[in-house]
């Protein structure tokens, strides 16, 4: 093998290697090994990953750590069929989330949490991906990471997604800033697509989580 390429996203960047840890940069150390889940916290561009969100509440030893995201290269040699991660970030812009990235380098990731700022071509990314693994999508926003998106753009990337994909979405909107939106995103899901979980496996699932996370709607979908 021996090469690699590097994608940058304002602080958060990526390595994709195909099975040499050894090109990885210097300053990536691997300290422990867990399969999954994983989480990952990035503060002002430096990251850390730690077995899981407890781990990381607990202080306690990473297991991977470098500038910025440079460890996803060398977190798929070490575990080839990782499947759970979640990525965090403190910055409203400087953390940006990049799905393409994420998925490309993990082909067998099946659950990817992500709260960081993630704008609207978030859709797009995850429309562009073929053959992906992903199961579940979860996106946690703030009133001051959120950015509108299109509805019909969002039903479109459902619509192509495998059967028995779900995607939650969960925002945070304590001053109702985006209270019409979100309500007219309501009225356009129930007008297009059936409301509430689907009792018969095979169905894409889309569950809305606003103005907290503990109110949540739900439709369905099947795939055409």
């Amino acid at each position: 093998m021996g090469a690699a390429s590097f994608i940058t996203s304002s602080k958060l960047r990526y390595i994709v290697a195909a099975g040499d840890a050894s090109i990885c940069p210097p300053k990536l150390q691997l300290t422990g090994k867990y399969m999954y889940p994983a989480f990952v916290r990035s503060i002002d561009g430096t990251a850390a990953m730690y077995k899981d969100y407890n781990a990381y509440l607990q202080n306690k030893p990473c297991v991977f750590g470098g500038d910025n995201l440079y460890m996803f290269g060398a977190l798929r040699n070490a575990f080839p069929e990782f499947q759970k991660l979640s990525i965090a970030g403190d910055n409203i812009t400087d953390d940006s989330c990049v799905f393409t990235d994420v998925v490309t380098t993990l082909p067998y990731l099946k659950v990817l949490t992500v709260s960081c700022y993630t704008n609207n071509n978030w859709i797009n990314e995850v429309l562009q991906l073929q053959n992906h693994s992903m199961e579940r999508l979860v996106v946690y926003f703030t009133t001051s990471q959120f950015e509108v998106f299109s509805f019909y753009d969002l039903l479109k990337m459902l619509k192509a997604q495998q059967p028995g994909f779900r995607l939650i979405i969960k925002v945070e909107d304590k001053i109702g800033k985006f209270k019409i939106y979100f309500s007219q995103l309501k009225q356009f899901f129930d007008i297009h697509v059936a409301q509430g979980c689907s009792a018969v496996k095979g169905f894409t699932e889309f569950r809305l989580c606003y103005p907290s996370f503990s109110t949540m709607y739900s439709w369905h979908i099947k795939k055409c």
